[in-house]
């Protein structure tokens, strides 16, 4: 569902396209999943300036998940419906800050954590429940997105006791992209 957000005409996404390209050069369509190929390309220190204000690693896409990747700081999501019209920037630091995270480890260990383009999340662990271990985790790990997912794993196997227990395995494929 939130992906409808993101969806653009084809007439209005190829205007858009054409003026973006005006202001940056390096513009990048893909069909399918561009995640990461979105990711790395802004990396490379893309920035652009818009009214004097430098913006660095800006993203313009339909994935909701790319605030999740330690490159991405700033996308650029399309508004319709009951939100209206144009465009409106997230700030990762702003998103962090409203979800009261303090590091964009804990982002990027959620986006792993939760049902994403690569990975299910652990029956019973949606974003809501995610999103409270991780405000739960101690400082001393918030610096490592390693150690903050083996807290995750810690805590989520202690509630699960008599269930299989969940290893980094179950999240390879987000962890490895």
């Amino acid at each position: 569902k939130l992906a409808s957000i993101f969806r653009m005409d084809p007439s209005y996404k190829a205007d858009f396209i054409k003026g973006l390209k005006v202001v940056v050069q390096d513009v990048v369509e893909c069909r399918g999943e561009a995640d990461t190929e979105i990711a790395a390309a802004i990396g490379q220190g893309s920035t652009v300036v818009i009214d004097g204000v430098t913006l660095t690693r800006v993203a313009v896409s339909a994935d909701s998940d790319l605030l999740g990747y330690r490159t991405v700081s700033v996308v650029l999501r399309k508004l319709s419906g009951a939100a209206g019209s144009g465009f409106r920037l997230f700030r990762k630091d702003k998103v962090l800050e409203v979800m009261g995270l303090h590091t964009e480890n804990q982002m990027e260990v959620l986006a792993v954590t939760a049902n994403n383009d690569y990975d299910a999340n652990v029956k019973g662990y949606g974003w809501a429940k995610n999103l409270k271990l991780m405000r739960e985790a101690p400082g001393e790990i918030l610096h490592s997105t390693l150690d903050l997912l083996d807290y995750y794993l810690d805590r989520v196997n202690r509630d699960r006791k008599s269930q299989d227990q969940v290893t980094r395995a179950f999240f390879k494929s987000s962890l490895n992209v």
